[in-house]
């Protein structure tokens, strides 16, 4: 069986900010529609250096602006740098009952630079595990 650590990860960290020594994490620094925040966003394959990462949100700090999660949360990927058309980023799914935040496609720079948005609590790279029985 295969299981992501990301949406474990998820389960047990609902709204806090992720403080594990891991180099896979990214704490945020920062201190402070039409579209449904419920879908997922799947897109063709991401480039080869770019991986799947979990972001955490703090959902009361979305700007009225947005009427959506999803909104909000595309708006912050297209925020980011990309250095080509092949390296922007990705949103995979929002999550909103258990924690709220998405997953995405992003490079080491882009996780970086999300991490220090307003309202992204930490951006953890999503891994596959193996589990045993």
């Amino acid at each position: 069986m295969v299981i992501s650590i990301g949406l474990v990860v998820m389960f047990l960290c609902s709204h806090a900010a992720i403080a594990l020594s891991d180099e896979s994490i990214i704490t945020a620094q920062s201190p402070a529609s039409s579209m449904s925040d419920e879908s997922s966003i799947v897109s063709e394959s991401p480039a080869s250096s770019m991986d799947s990462y979990i972001v955490y949100t703090e959902s009361w700090k979305k700007p009225p602006q947005f009427a959506s999660l999803k909104l909000w949360y595309q708006h912050m990927l297209d925020s980011l740098p990309t250095r080509s058309a092949n390296l922007k980023p990705r949103l995979v799914y929002v999550y909103k009952y258990a924690i709220t935040g998405f997953s995405a496609y992003l490079t080491s720079e882009q996780a970086n630079a999300l991490s220090k948005l307003p309202g992204v609590l930490a951006v953890v790279k999503d891994q596959n595990h193996v589990l045993h029985h």
